[in-house]
């Protein structure tokens, strides 16, 4: 959480016109809202607007065992081949799950890249307090954050990381992040 991969997608964006791109979490936060508008209503549930952290992290477990592991991997794909776009990018952020990719990684017609992006917990506690993302987000103290890191969708991520074609640590600064992450994409783009 709050490593940067949301700062990376947008300067990839901004160095590729009409880059698309596609978060993980779409899915759970689209669940959320026709759960909570339908659903829930009907059964005179009151759900929040916007999830928290922890609500999205449960229903990433729920619906995974309902639906199967790599239901969010074939929702961001799908989503990500109806795309229109000319770019030689598409970015898929937010995977936590070496499910999440292992479609992506076995075709041999892709040139997907996995960019493990990591930052000290100190960074990525005061980042996630100050963009207040989701609600409780700006209240949370760093234990309780660290508490968040260890649900199950989180303690995945760190398996993604043997995996990754690179990784970047954005502990020190956007300048470095920006250096290591266009030198990379523009590396690919040219092989």
């Amino acid at each position: 959480m709050a490593s940067g991969k949301g700062t990376a997608t947008e300067l990839v964006k901004l160095w590729y016109a009409d880059t698309p791109s596609f978060r993980f979490s779409d899915t759970l936060r689209e669940f959320w809202e026709c759960w909570r508008l339908h659903i829930a209503a009907d059964h005179q549930i009151v759900l929040p607007e916007k999830p928290t952290t922890k609500d999205l992290q449960e229903l990433s477990t729920a619906l995974r065992r309902i639906f199967g592991e790599n239901m969010m991997e074939r929702a961001t794909v799908l989503r990500a081949e109806q795309s229109a776009s000319r770019s030689p990018v598409v970015v898929i952020e937010g995977i936590r799950r070496l499910v999440d990719i292992r479609t992506l990684m076995e075709d041999q017609e892709l040139n997907f890249r996995l960019i493990y992006i990591e930052a000290s917990a100190d960074v990525r506690w005061q980042r996630h307090r100050t963009r207040n993302e989701k609600p409780g987000d700006a209240d949370l103290t760093f234990e309780q954050f660290l508490a968040l890191g260890e649900a199950e969708p989180e303690k995945e991520i760190r398996l993604l990381r043997p995996s990754a074609h690179l990784v970047l640590d954005n502990s020190r600064g956007l300048n470095l992040l920006e250096i290591a992450l266009i030198r990379a994409i523009a590396g690919w783009i040219a092989s």
